[in-house]
Formats: structure tokens, sequence, C-alpha cells
């Protein structure tokens, strides 16, 4: 790392666009063994640059599976704001909260069954 003559850090384009993408890759998940592993790639010259690649696109298809699943829950998300927004929320959310406690209740019978059977004496 350089330093002016008041000891400051200097940093150059270099340094910022690897702080840059150490940034990029912690915020889109990679673990930080793996980061390393990319940054002693980079360190290493061009002879990993197909090492680099390697990784990044396996991390980019980790981060396309993940937007995938938050957008299939974003969509669940939006169909429970769109539920509660309705004229008919409160009856919709009983409707739910009855089927979810019958539900429950024949699971619990099932798993239970001793605690509904009465003995006779």
């Amino acid at each position: 790392m350089l330093k002016n003559n008041s000891g400051i850090r200097v940093f150059t384009e270099y340094d910022v666009n690897m702080i840059r993408m150490i940034c990029c890759l912690k915020n889109t998940g990679m673990q930080i063994k793996s980061i390393k592993k990319y940054i002693d790639f980079c360190m290493e010259g061009a002879g990993t640059i197909d090492s680099r690649k390697k990784m990044l696109r396996e991390h980019r298809k980790e981060i396309l599976n993940r937007i995938d699943t938050l957008n299939e829950n974003l969509k669940l998300i939006d169909s429970k704001i769109e539920a509660y927004d309705s004229r008919n929320s409160a009856q919709i959310v009983n409707e739910q909260l009855k089927k979810l406690t019958m539900r429950n209740m024949r699971m619990a019978y099932y798993e239970y069954p001793d605690l509904y059977l009465t003995k006779k004496a």
C-alpha cells in the first residue's frame, strides 16, 4: 500500500477497482474464503484468467438462482398484500385460519391419536 509524505494511504486505480470487486463479491454472497482465492488468482497474474472466469461464472449462476428464488418469494408476498388490500380481507384471513386450524387438528390426530382416544375405565 502506497503512502504519501504525510503517511496517508494513497490508493491507485487498481486498488480502488480491487476493493470495489471485493465488495461486489461479498455483497452478492460469495464466501470470504472464495473471495480470498479470487484475489490470490488476481495477484498471480494473467495465467489465472481462466480460473477467475470459472469462479465468476459459477458465482453468477448462484446469484441468478437466488434472484429466481427471491422473485418467487416476492410473488407470494405480493399476493398476500393484494389479499390484505381487498375489501373482504377479514373474511379471507378467517377462512385461511379456519382451514389451517382444521388441518393442524387432523395432523395432530394422526400424529398423536392417543390424545384423542378416550379410555374406558
